[in-house]
């Protein structure tokens, strides 16, 4: 029988384990002419049965005989899950080197060498996907986010321009995007904002233009809100969220402040700027009554004043787990129970009773 008459039944019938024993058993000019589809589930076989080593000698094999191999995740994650984290870059690297892709074997080539190392071990691959489709501008605006994120603003801006020359029919946070690198006001929806890069940093403005902006506080906020309820961001940042929240929910109050005196200069200039002029305090006081209260939650404990009877908590990024939980402890005592159906990994949510 010949060889590929014998591994497509393997493949139809789901014989995995089969396919991958014969398969290892095969000398490297074997593996020349097999089905596309064979590779990819025998080393993922093999990969989850701990058998790595014996993966890396299949693909390496296949890999030097041009055989048709898919992109090697899981061969890529066994080898950082033994640290060997310049391996398995150099294994992602190196997967059809120098070949032209299908436009989504770049991106998914990127995506998984910026889940390893960061955006700049990506930029090679989504250059080189921008130099084979130069009139993509999904492929510009992904390489101006890395760009972005690498800390050459200037060359996203370029990127941006190009891909927005290219094809203009680009998704609203690209225009978005070109102008606040621009220095310009940013449309989002009914809302005009300043979002200078300096100020937020990349992966806060990405957010905002892109509608993920702290969606978890302000779903937390939003669920069960009643007409008249006062809620106040005690991280307002550019003031996007209290914006976002005063839109919609017209009957509630909103106010806003910030310790970052910056960013609360900013957050003045952008409430202002749409209809929410005298909105932004200073630090938060029982006096302001406020019902819901946004807070990050940082090593020092956050002042909660007695009005407050919904908390929405986001830890700050290396919060320890002894400040978390004293913070709990406290936050319990002063009558505040979890609610788990609205927090998250990157959430606290606590009410008590009015």
């Amino acid at each position: 029988m010949a060889l590929h008459d014998h591994v497509v039944p393997l493949i139809v019938e789901g014989r995995t384990a089969e396919l991958a024993e014969a398969l290892i058993d095969l000398p490297g000019y074997a593996l020349t002419n097999l089905p596309a589809g064979c590779m990819g589930p025998a080393l993922d076989w093999l990969v989850e049965a701990g058998r790595l080593d014996e993966a890396l000698v299949l693909y390496h094999s296949a890999h030097a005989v041009q055989a048709a191999l898919p992109l090697p995740l899981s061969l890529a994650e066994g080898l950082a899950a033994r640290g060997l984290d310049d391996q398995a870059l150099d294994l992602l690297k190196g997967w059809r080197e120098g070949a032209r892709k299908r436009p989504g074997e770049y991106l998914t080539q990127a995506d998984a060498l910026e889940r390893l190392a960061g955006p700049g071990a990506a930029l090679p691959v989504m250059a080189a996907a921008a130099r084979a489709f130069p009139q993509s501008g999904a492929f510009a605006s992904h390489n101006a986010r890395l760009l972005l994120e690498t800390g050459d603003a200037a060359a996203a801006l370029a990127e941006l321009d190009r891909g927005l020359e290219a094809d203009p029919i680009q998704p609203p946070w690209v225009r978005g995007l070109r102008a606040a690198l621009s220095g310009a006001p940013v449309t989002l929806g009914m809302l005009t904002l300043e979002l200078p890069l300096d100020l937020l940093g990349p992966g806060p403005l990405l957010e905002i233009l892109r509608g993920q902006h702290r969606a978890g506080a302000r779903a937390a906020a939003l669920a069960g809100l009643a007409d008249g309820a006062a809620i106040h961001d005690a991280a307002a940042g550019p003031g996007a969220l209290a914006l976002m929240l005063a839109a919609a929910a017209p009957g509630a109050t909103v106010s806003a402040s910030d310790p970052d005196a910056p960013l609360a200069a900013l957050a003045i200039r952008n409430l202002a700027a749409n209809g929410l002029a005298g909105a932004l305090t200073g630090a938060l006081t029982e006096g302001q009554g406020a019902s819901i209260l946004i807070t990050r939650l940082t090593e020092a404990a956050p002042e909660i004043p007695a009005s407050v009877i919904r908390l929405i908590l986001e830890p700050a990024p290396g919060l320890s787990a002894p400040a978390l939980t004293a913070h709990l402890t406290a936050l319990f005592a002063a009558g505040f129970t979890l609610d788990l159906a609205a927090g998250g990994a990157d959430l606290v949510v606590l009410s008590r009773p009015a």
